[in-house]
């Protein structure tokens, strides 16, 4: 991480970025297999969760999230991913799709990306018809993350598949699926 700070061009900024991500429980995807050194230079990546800070409200959690977007984008940082969660009040991002397509939008160069859809709840169709989009959108800019988390409560999560008896024990064979469409 200090080989990181040290390679940029204002560590100011930085230290404005850790604050902003201390403050919004920003998780940071530091893994043993996504830090790569580059010429002292560490790639770092955030995974947003669109917290709602208390007495806030989620349209203003969707604006920060918007605005760390671009601030990590402006700073050089190599991925930015959205989190999928239901029926939470202190999480405002349901729909990771939704908001790529708008982050696409407000940034230039950072890969976006999904971490991620909860595969279960949707046609593997679906999700790769609209990732399809957004990378003909910001071609060579998304990244699709699938998860099998329920990622809310069963109500919640029976309300969201609405029907479907398709559940989590079909997950492998979904991934198959969406990676050959």
């Amino acid at each position: 991480f200090d080989t990181a700070l040290e390679s940029t061009r204002n560590i100011s900024n930085h230290c404005t970025l850790l604050m902003l991500l201390k403050q919004r429980r920003i998780k940071f995807l530091i893994s043993l297999n996504k830090i790569v050194k580059m010429k002292n230079k560490v790639r770092l990546s955030a995974l947003d969760q669109s917290p709602v800070k208390t007495g806030s409200d989620a349209s203003t959690a969707l604006q920060e999230t918007i605005e760390l977007a671009q601030l990590c984008d402006a700073l050089g940082y190599h991925r930015y991913w959205v989190a999928e969660h239901h029926a939470s009040d202190a999480l405002a991002g349901c729909s990771p799709e939704v908001l790529l397509g708008r982050l696409g939008a407000e940034t230039a160069n950072i890969r976006l990306g999904s971490g991620g859809v909860m595969l279960p709840y949707y046609s593997p169709y679906k999700v790769a018809e609209s990732f399809k989009i957004l990378q003909t959108l910001y071609p060579d800019r998304m990244d699709l993350g699938v998860g099998r988390a329920p990622g809310t409560d069963p109500f919640t999560a029976a309300a969201i598949r609405y029907g479907s008896r398709v559940g989590a024990e079909h997950f492998p064979n979904m991934v198959i699926d969406l990676q050959a469409l």
